[in-house]
């Protein structure tokens, strides 16, 4: 395929996932996962997981409430995975067909109620994910991806206090601290903000943030990645092929090796596509 028909390609996925907003929440799941597919360099940089039930009461048996982010981020565990990043995807707001400029849509009140939306969902289920023990840190904030059509900002959420971690936007508990639902019920109510940080996909801009949201998480993802990789050649391939990949697998460089010390940037082993008008150029 041909750098013009790339281009075609990501352009014709975007204007599906801003167009209709009835049908356009669907289009953007795969979107987004077509986008993050460009940043899996090397291919065992992490693994996209769609759907992902954080139970909110982990320690509670037969509690089988849980939150689940449209798609997570992760790298496998022994036994369980570390979250990277959370993405939480809603459908497009009117004012995004046509693809206009970020800055242009950024003080429209749908796209400010949207977003805000969508930041108080990816609220909660952070908070399961920390519940979880899923977060790299329980002292460090997760980063999340709010997804809006064919447009995205990055927040940090967390670390939340034990109070925080009682109270859920729309889902009342009796054994929730009442001061947390004071000032979750004032988050709700409040004025959506104006979005600060807005990108559209498949823009340079958009590419980097990306990418930085990645290189920021490399270096706490990589034992885990060389655990998995080991882990995966000594119990599920046949002894053949052990023989033979065990031996790559010596010669596997780690992940900090693959991206580029000086600059931080992942070393691209292909053209990256382009945007007609304005996107990403190799």
């Amino acid at each position: 395929m041909s750098i013009d028909q790339k281009a075609n390609y990501y352009r014709r996925l975007l204007l599906r996932a801003a167009g209709n907003p009835e049908r356009s929440e669907h289009v953007a799941y795969a979107m987004v996962t077509e986008f993050l597919l460009l940043h899996k360099n090397p291919t065992y940089r992490f693994i996209i997981h769609p759907q992902l039930s954080l139970k909110w009461r982990p320690n509670v048996p037969g509690d089988n409430r849980s939150e689940i982010p449209d798609v997570g981020l992760v790298n496998f565990t022994s036994n369980t995975f570390k979250l990277r990043c959370g993405v939480e995807v809603k459908k497009a707001a009117s004012v995004m067909a046509g693809l206009p400029q970020p800055s242009s849509i950024k003080y429209d009140e749908e796209v400010k109620y949207a977003f805000h939306a969508t930041r108080l969902q990816a609220d909660d289920q952070a908070k399961a994910a920390f519940l979880n023990n899923f977060a790299f840190s329980s002292e460090r904030p997760i980063h999340w991806m709010l997804v809006v059509g064919a447009y995205w900002r990055p927040v940090m959420l967390g670390p939340f206090s034990e109070a925080q971690l009682t109270v859920r936007t729309h889902k009342t508990s009796r054994s929730e601290d009442w001061m947390a639902r004071v000032e979750l019920d004032h988050l709700v109510q409040m004025k959506p903000p104006v979005v600060s940080e807005l990108y559209l996909f498949g823009t340079p801009e958009s590419r980097q943030s990306l990418e930085r949201i990645l290189t920021e998480t490399d270096e706490a993802a990589e034992p885990l990645i060389r655990a998995a990789m080991s882990m995966f050649i000594l119990h599920h391939l046949p002894t053949r092929a052990l023989t033979i990949d065990s031996k790559v697998n010596e010669h596997v460089p780690s992940t900090s090796a693959v991206l580029n010390s000086h600059s931080g940037k992942v070393i691209r082993q292909r053209r990256c596509m382009r945007i007609v008008g304005g996107g990403e150029h190799a």
